[in-house]
């Protein structure tokens, strides 16, 4: 045996040994693991971010079932966030984002949520000996299908400039090779600032830069916590261990005017 495939066979069942993997993606669910899944995608379809943390019962910890959860999450607490503050800080009573909806039909999940990003099918899921999810592959509206293991990275940055500070958050490559990244922003202690939907580059390990569109947008008051999701428009190369930019656009108030480029850089792990 030579010796790359060696490390990459014992990589392989290092996994495997941390998941406590007992088979592989299952065809045909039991029904313990139906309960399972419903449960997870139910967390989901509330639009919801404790309700979608609760959901976390049902994945293994750290696995990309669990980290896939925990980007929903994210984006939910980010759209509550801007839904209920104006830019005077005033706090409005919450408008819930509507509820989703998913159905399990031979051992295939079709979602129809709130967030456009996770739409579509999810099938071949794969669980731990306690029966627990680990990972699934899911497949767009287009056809175009990737597991979220090998595909869900680690964004990783801490970074204070001007009071507002960057923290880590996760990037995931999606079936169409698109990229879509989410980071956690805290305005310590700035002035309200926003950024538009629009002009945010991302610059690739390879030096190539990408048009991006940011969401949620709204104003990032003094204190206040949320998070950046910024997805491309093109395919860039994505691997780990490697360094992306995001080139985003930052406005000092919430009312326009001319932004001033702030450049944030994360490492994919």
């Amino acid at each position: 045996m030579n010796r790359k495939l060696f490390i990459v066979l014992a990589s392989s069942l290092l996994v495997a040994t941390n998941f406590g993997v007992s088979n592989a993606a299952i065809s045909t669910l039991t029904s313990k693991q139906s309960a399972t899944v419903k449960s997870y995608f139910a967390a989901i379809a509330t639009s919801q971010p404790a309700k979608i943390n609760a959901g976390k019962k049902n994945a293994v910890t750290n696995s990309p079932a669990s980290k896939y959860l925990d980007l929903i999450q994210q984006h939910f607490i980010a759209s509550e966030f801007f839904k209920v503050r104006d830019k005077a800080g005033n706090v409005s009573p919450l408008i819930q984002d509507p509820k989703g909806k998913y159905k399990l039909s031979k051992n295939v999940v079709t979602m129809d949520s709130y967030f456009d990003q996770i739409d579509g099918k999810y099938s071949k899921f794969k669980f731990n000996k306690s029966g627990k999810l680990i990972d699934f592959t899911f497949t767009t509206s287009d056809g175009k299908s990737a597991t979220i293991g090998g595909n869900i990275y680690g964004a990783i940055i801490d970074e204070t400039d001007g009071g507002i500070r960057v923290a880590s958050g996760y990037m995931w490559k999606k079936p169409n090779g698109t990229a879509f990244t989410q980071l956690e922003f805290t305005n310590i202690d700035s002035a309200n600032i926003s950024w538009s939907y629009a002009g945010t580059k991302y610059v690739a390990a390879d030096g190539k830069y990408h048009v991006v569109t940011t969401r949620p947008t709204g104003c990032l008051t003094t204190k206040g916590v949320s998070y950046l999701e910024a997805i491309t428009d093109t395919s860039p190369v994505i691997a780990p261990n490697t360094n992306s930019s995001l080139v985003l656009p930052i406005y000092t108030g919430c009312d326009g005017g001319e932004p001033k480029n702030r450049v944030i850089t994360f490492t994919l792990k």
